[in-house]
């Protein structure tokens, strides 16, 4: 218990730190606090979502929900209207939801939990893969893919079928870094290290540092039974750092740093997940 909370505290602080840093950045830039300050609102709603998760809910049926609404959820992008082409999102009201940024690190832990190599673990691990490159969407399918290769590895199917599946998830990854992106990058989005340098180097280097630790953060979880964090914490904190370096081969969004709500929420949702299960283990 102990040590779950020194973690959802680390990771409060870092996340916090990289957001606080992209704020610092746009306002130098000149953008209107309205825009900048969602993403502080969307960092305490995750927050407040991921304390009520941690407390009060039940690993299976968390973890179940967690699979059963992401994908869901990435399903319906694809029948929402898109932009150039492209369908990474759905809009409720007001709110234009990148689904996989909100929805996928709590899937990668839900999936961990019920177990990748069972069908259902098989289905939706396909079924998710399929639409991350139906979107397009290479960050996050590369990101996704480099999770489940890490929870076969640990899981305990036979060594063909383990690398059979993970040339798979190397399949679906390569294709998608090949699918063109016809969408023009926005400065605060895709290039808020820019914006970082150009405000103050050591304002760049503040939020490297803070993404960084924030994306580690999940490996500190530990079992209080087994004393090692569970499958999914290795599988979590793989996809944030995938997600997090994306940004320096192509045109993608930055994680906390660049402004949005999907990330800080989606983050915050993936960390109180892994902390319901590492406090009940199997």
């Amino acid at each position: 218990m102990r040590d779950s909370t020194r973690s959802i505290v680390i990771f409060g602080v870092a996340s916090l730190a990289a957001v606080g840093a992209g704020c610092v950045a746009m306002a130098g830039s000149g953008l209107a606090p309205s825009s900048w300050m969602r993403s502080v609102v969307a960092w305490m709603v995750g927050g407040g979502l991921a304390a009520v998760l941690a407390r009060y809910a039940e690993p299976r049926s968390a973890s179940t929900g967690a699979v059963i609404a992401g994908t869901a959820a990435l399903i319906a992008t694809l029948f929402n209207a898109g932009i150039d082409g492209v369908h990474r999102w759905v809009d409720i009201g007001p709110l234009h939801i990148n689904v996989a940024a909100l929805f996928l690190p709590a899937l990668i832990v839900g999936l961990a939990a019920i177990g990748v190599a069972r069908p259902i673990g098989v289905v939706v691990t396909v079924v998710t893969a399929t639409v991350l490159l139906a979107q397009p969407d290479a960050s996050q399918l590369m990101a996704f893919a480099v999770a489940v290769s890490i929870l076969l590895v640990r899981s305990g199917v036979t060594p063909y079928l383990r690398v059979f599946a993970i040339l798979v998830a190397v399949l679906f990854a390569v294709s998608g870094w090949m699918r063109p992106d016809p969408l023009t990058p926005v400065a605060e989005v895709e290039q808020i290290f820019t914006m970082c340098v150009a405000v103050s180097p050591f304002l760049a280097l503040l939020a490297g540092l803070a993404l960084a630790a924030a994306a580690l953060v999940p490996l500190s979880v530990s079992s209080p039974v087994s004393h090692h964090g569970p499958d999914g914490a290795v599988a979590l904190s793989a996809y944030f750092v995938a997600v997090s370096i994306a940004p320096f081969f192509g045109s993608f969004p930055v994680p906390l740093v660049g402004l949005g709500m999907s990330f800080p929420i989606g983050w915050w949702l993936g960390m109180g997940l892994l902390l319901v299960i590492a406090r009940h283990p199997k």
